[in-house]
């Protein structure tokens, strides 16, 4: 469902990125999400980045580093706030602490993101919690559009980084976060529209579905 929410997080997007903040979703804004979407370790230079070092390499490290923690700067230099996370992330991952990013913590980064054309069981997953959340997707296990502009949305609603990807920071979110509450006054309302008998079905399923206190 594109709602004015989804409209607002599609044009932040725009404009951060450098596109016409229009709000509509065309295939040059798909670009732009296509290439914000990570690089697998594979793709990425074998050589360690540590503190001091500056480039593109570090640029998508940040990128990564963003779907798991909040106010992250990406400008390609790896200063002493990126070592702390990435410290703090490798002792999570079991890893040695050495805020060093090797190809072993490359792979942890990216295992843990979910972003558009993926799929699988983790993709179902989210799929689920987003219906929790109130968006109509199929849950089919496949990162489609509609999932990422679902992921969006959400993203936005949370005051989350809005680019598309399923990092720690949205999983938690999504986990914790209290879906909205079905409007059970708004139900009532139908249930009196409705001619005798369906009036009669429709009020027993309220009293048998919704909590006395509502």
């Amino acid at each position: 469902m594109f709602t004015a929410t989804t409209t607002a997080a599609v044009v932040e997007f725009q404009r951060k990125r450098g596109l016409k903040p229009n709000g509509l979703v065309d295939e040059r804004m798909w670009d732009t999400l296509r290439q914000l979407s990570p690089l697998t370790p594979e793709r990425c230079e074998i050589q360690p980045l540590r503190p001091g070092d500056v480039g593109e390499a570090v640029f998508q490290l940040q990128m990564v580093l963003r779907s798991h923690y909040s106010n992250v700067i990406v400008n390609g230099y790896f200063d002493a706030r990126i070592a702390k996370l990435v410290r703090h992330f490798q002792s999570k991952c079991g890893l040695d602490s050495t805020g060093i990013v090797n190809i072993e913590t490359w792979r942890s980064l990216f295992s843990y993101i979910l972003s558009s054309g993926d799929s699988g069981k983790k993709v179902r997953d989210l799929q689920t919690r987003l219906r929790e959340h109130g968006y109509t997707l199929l849950v089919n296990g496949i990162f489609s559009e509609e999932t990422t502009i679902a992921v969006m949305d959400f993203q936005q609603k949370h005051g989350l980084p809005v680019d598309g990807l399923v990092g720690l920071m949205t999983w938690v979110v999504l986990i914790e976060a209290t879906p909205l509450p079905v409007h059970f006054a708004h139900l009532a309302e139908i249930c009196k529209a409705y001619m005798q008998p369906n009036q009669v079905k429709a009020q027993g399923y309220l009293s048998n579905h919704v909590p006395a206190s509502s």
